[in-house]
């Protein structure tokens, strides 16, 4: 997905996760092109799910 440029990601602070006695996290953030892409799979998936006879209660 990072490379599709739909998130960025970093490693934490390493001093903070010693001090806490564990591994670094990777931290991830969505892009605005992220959004998007999500948007359009969620419009998608409700539409699919119509179209089956679906709805929501």
């Amino acid at each position: 997905m990072e490379t599709a440029g739909w998130l960025t990601s970093e490693w934490e602070d390493a001093d903070e996760a010693t001090a806490e006695g564990r591994p670094r996290r990777r931290l991830y953030s969505i892009t605005t092109n992220g959004r998007t892409a999500l948007v359009r799979a969620q419009s998608a998936t409700t539409s699919a799910r119509l179209d089956l006879g679906w709805s929501p209660s």
